[in-house]
C-alpha cells in the first residue's frame, strides 16, 4: 500500500491518495509533478484525480508545491524501529537513574549502592 501525498501552496494543506502499488501511485504523482512543472511557466490547469479506495478530487496545478510517495509498510518498519529505541532509552535512562546517588537520597535509599 502506498500513499501519494499532494502538498498544496495556498491552503498549507496535503492531500493523501491511497494506491495498492506503487506504480498506480507514481502513474499519478507524475502527472501531478508534470501538471506542478507546467504551471511554473503559466500553464495552470486543473487536476482531476482518485485513488484506489474511493477518494476523488481536483486540484488547481498553480496550487501545488509538491508530490511524495510514502510506502506504508516501510512507515509501520520504521515507527517500530523508533518506538524500540525509544523503550531502550527509556530503559537506560532508568538504569542510570536507579544508580543516581543524588536520587537514591531523595527516595529515601542507601547511597551506596
Amino acid at each position: 500500500m502506498y500513499h501519494l501525498l499532494i502538498l498544496q501552496k495556498e491552503q498549507g494543506t496535503t492531500l493523501m491518495l491511497t494506491y495498492k502499488t506503487r506504480e498506480s501511485a507514481g502513474s499519478v504523482a507524475s502527472i501531478v509533478s508534470n501538471a506542478m512543472i507546467d504551471a511554473l511557466d503559466g500553464n495552470t490547469r486543473v487536476i482531476d484525480f482518485s485513488d484506489d479506495y474511493g477518494h476523488a478530487g481536483s486540484v488547481l496545478s498553480s496550487n501545488v508545491s509538491g508530490v511524495m510517495i510514502t510506502d506504508v509498510q516501510k512507515e509501520l518498519e520504521v515507527d517500530g524501529e523508533k518506538k524500540l529505541l525509544g523503550a531502550r532509552a527509556q530503559a537506560a535512562l532508568q538504569s542510570r537513574a536507579m544508580a543516581d546517588p543524588v536520587l537514591k537520597l531523595h527516595q529515601g535509599g542507601p547511597l551506596n549502592g
